[in-house]
């Protein structure tokens, strides 16, 4: 059966994280409902690949700029 994987890889690690891993039929998706909330946890597992990826970038900002703060 075909499967949806939505990852995200770190720069810092080679290992990606799975968000979601999902079986999916094409007989599925003939049913509006299923289709429209495959979309929404697609939607949220990019949201959740694109916000973890950018985490570690934000932390070490953060630490930079609160580390070189003028007093």
């Amino acid at each position: 059966m075909p499967r949806i994987l939505v990852t995200t890889e770190p720069a810092d690690t080679p290992d990606a994280v799975v968000m979601l891993s999902e079986r999916i039929a094409t007989s599925d998706i003939a049913s509006e409902h299923f289709a429209a909330h495959l979309v929404q946890r697609i939607a949220w597992a990019l949201a959740d690949a694109e916000s973890d990826e950018h985490r570690p970038i934000e932390l070490a900002q953060m630490r930079w700029s609160s580390s070189h703060a003028h007093p």
